[in-house]
């Protein structure tokens, strides 16, 4: 029997609130007869998490979770408390992930003064605040729960330190990454593994010390910046698990094109190289597979393309529709965001116009112990 994911990648993403559920069939022309499609209507607004066996929606005060029993949407009572601040809540488009969940908790970043943050443990039945952890302004961001710890990035402040929150000692300590602009962190091997994301400089993180343990890149830096013309400019993404480091440059800017690579890990050279479509955002581990999330057409919906590690190839795509809700036609001009826990593989996608719920598919296995096609 294969495990479903070994390694944990968080993706920074939020969309709107509500709790309302529907349920729709994939085309069984399209389907993957590995896998099964199940699609749930979520909330209009929030931000979403994955953790602890379900999937979690936080925004404007509210909080409610995805149980993966039934598909329904339920709410959860939240006690109500000051935002990180405005200049934060800026970030790319997009609302912050100001919190986490796991180890039996949602964690919360909220504002205790002018200058002053604090880390917030929340119930997850109840939502009543159970636990506060100061923190200063300089050690804000998005939050992932991971080793016992909550760890806080931010991929919009360049030469922003990740922190690491020890939740049993309630130990604060800061590790500086260097210069530059760094993804969200990978969670696997034992380790922590960031990317710089237009340096192209892979970093792993000792758990134990809280230092860079080693350092390598995998590309040239990226050409972005104003006087980059015709624009070239793009993105590094990335994902760590079972033994394999992938990395995908992404020239959303100009081409589209979307090129992934893998790596050694022990001797950092390239093993493999492929091209898909256009996507915008990191591949995920999971189920034996590598998955990208691609563009296929804002009005019929999009992909997501499988790779298959003992080949290096790509070997299939599930095409996920395009949803109706009311007269609004939920796709989206970019491909889903994606997120994973053992179980299932999430997608999230929100329509272009008119605020309509987030669209959820839950990608799962028909077999518990199926294995990748070779």
């Amino acid at each position: 029997m294969k495990r479903a994911i070994t390694s944990i990648c968080i993706l920074l993403a939020g969309f709107g609130m509500a709790s309302t559920l529907k349920l729709t069939a994939q085309d069984p022309s399209r389907a993957d007869p590995e896998f099964t499609v199940t699609v749930v209507e979520g909330p209009k607004r929030g931000a979403f998490a994955v953790g602890d066996g379900a999937v979690w929606f936080l925004g404007q005060g509210q909080l409610s979770k995805l149980d993966p029993a039934d598909n329904h949407v339920i709410s959860v009572p939240l006690e109500d408390a000051p935002g990180p601040g405005p200049m934060l809540m800026a970030m790319k488009g997009t609302v912050p992930q100001f919190f986490a969940v796991g180890g039996g908790s949602i964690w919360r970043m909220a504002r205790k003064s002018k200058h002053e943050l604090e880390l917030q443990r929340l119930d997850e039945t109840n939502g009543k605040l159970l636990d506060e952890i100061p923190l200063s302004e300089k050690q804000s961001g998005s939050l992932s729960y991971a080793y016992g710890s909550i760890w806080i990035w931010s991929d919009m402040f360049l030469d922003h330190p990740l922190v690491r929150v020890d939740l049993a000692a309630k130990q604060v300590t800061t590790i500086d990454l260097g210069k530059g602009e760094w993804s969200a962190p990978c969670f696997s091997e034992g380790a922590v593994w960031i990317l710089g994301m237009e340096s192209g400089v892979v970093k792993r993180i000792d758990i134990q010390s809280n230092k860079v343990a080693e350092e390598f890149s995998i590309g040239q830096k990226q050409k972005n910046g104003i006087f980059s013309m015709p624009f070239k400019g793009g993105s590094y993404y990335f994902a760590v698990g079972e033994g394999m480091l992938w990395v995908a440059d992404s020239k959303n800017l100009s081409s589209g094109k979307y090129v992934l690579s893998r790596f050694d890990l022990k001797t950092h050279e390239r093993v493999a190289k492929l091209e898909s479509d256009p996507s915008d955002g990191p591949p995920v581990i999971w189920h034996g597979y590598v998955w990208l999330s691609t563009a296929g057409n804002v009005m019929r919906g999009h992909y997501l393309t499988k790779i298959s590690p003992q080949t290096n190839h790509i070997v299939g795509k599930i095409f996920l529709p395009a949803t109706i809700s009311g007269r609004i036609l939920v796709s989206g001009s970019m491909p889903p965001r994606l997120l994973a826990d053992q179980d299932s593989l999430w997608t999230f996608s929100v329509g272009t116009a008119g605020n309509p719920p987030i669209t959820i598919h839950r990608i799962q296995a028909t077999s518990s112990d199926a294995s990748p096609q070779k």
